[in-house]
């Protein structure tokens, strides 16, 4: 994950010297290695804030400040269409369809489907959320949870933070669950934060398919809601600008809310644009609020092909994991459910 700022200021940043440093002042816990500091919520577990350090002495006299950018990373999941625990995806009676699956795809029986809505399912090629405008269901131990923002508080379902330091780097494990952890590393005298995520076995005990996502939300404003833009590599090349439900070539008909606006990573995606910090003038309630804006840059650099989508504004999600429980009669026959080595 790198932080860039878009300001044409000088960034000839000395990280040389700087050494690893841990702070924790009860409500934020921080990593730092003098140039990069990156802070967490310690009642949530979550990621609050990145900062960089910049070069405050350019050859002008120019004081430039720090550039910082409000993030927040979370594991989550889209439950799959058409797995077994979907009851009601495919057949409105308890008449089987005994029709060719890809004769029940594309003509609907009147009697056994709903005509209005396709019955593909989430396979090895395709990907297709539970509910069009599925909200995803954060990772949490707690089995009992249905509703997907519950899960999401992650006051009452709380990441476990443990924090490691050594001379040459600093790193914060965030446990979400006894299958879902990741590491958040800085190293020393570099400008990036490592994020290793570890998944796996997915459970699927509950008969839904899932589909895991590392989220970022930011106060980056990269467009109006609605119209929001990423940027995403083309195989490894040039960036392609993204806009939400939008093609330049055609008028788009959105049918796939969510996974008609995932691209393939297999290099990098950013976001870019002002970021929005109120700054209170006083301490008294009815103070008034100015909105101090920076230009800022967050880039998300992969280091394996991923799906990746900005589905509003400051937001970007990648998907790191699947396991599903039902073929999209797409010629694998048989559903993407791979089980060794731990996965």
């Amino acid at each position: 994950t790198v932080l860039n700022t878009n300001t044409n200021t000088n960034n000839n940043i000395n990280i040389n010297g700087h050494a690893m440093n841990v702070m924790n002042d009860g409500n934020e816990l921080y990593i730092t290695n003098g140039v990069i500091t990156v802070s967490f919520d310690t009642t949530t577990g979550l990621m609050r804030n990145i900062k960089r350090k910049i070069n405050n002495n350019d050859n002008n006299g120019n004081n430039d400040e720090d550039i910082s950018v409000d993030v927040s990373n979370d594991l989550s999941y889209y439950k799959s269409y058409g797995s077994p625990g979907h009851f009601g995806f495919k057949h409105s009676s308890q008449t089987p369809d005994e029709r060719d699956p890809h004769l029940q795809n594309i003509q609907p029986s009147d009697i056994l489907a709903d005509p209005e809505f396709s019955t593909q399912p989430s396979g090895a090629y395709l990907f297709r959320p539970k509910d069009g405008n599925e909200i995803p269901t954060c990772i949490t131990n707690e089995k009992t949870l249905t509703d997907p923002s519950e899960s999401c508080d992650r006051k009452k379902n709380p990441i476990h933070l443990s924090v490691i330091k050594k001379n040459n780097f600093a790193e914060v494990r965030q446990v979400f669950s006894d299958w879902a952890m990741q590491t958040i590393r800085l190293y020393k005298d570099d400008l990036t934060v490592e994020m290793e995520w570890t998944v796996g076995p997915v459970p699927v005990d509950d008969g839904m398919g899932k589909e895991i996502m590392s989220k970022f939300i930011t106060n980056v404003d990269s467009g109006p809601e609605g119209r929001n833009s990423v940027y995403t590599d083309s195989n490894g090349r040039e960036f392609q600008h993204r806009v939400l439900n939008y093609r330049p070539t055609w008028d788009l008909q959105v049918h796939e809310p969510v996974a008609g606006n995932f691209y393939p990573i297999t290099t990098a995606m950013y976001i870019k644009g002002n970021t929005n910090t109120n700054t209170n003038t006083n301490s008294n309630t009815n103070s008034n609020t100015n909105s101090k804006k920076t230009a800022a840059q967050l880039s998300v650099i992969v280091d394996r092909a991923q799906a990746g989508a900005s589905l509003r504004s400051g937001e970007m999600e990648l998907m790191v994991h699947r396991r599903l429980l039902a073929d999209d009669y797409r010629g694998v026959d048989e559903p993407l459910n791979e089980t060794v080595g731990g996965m």
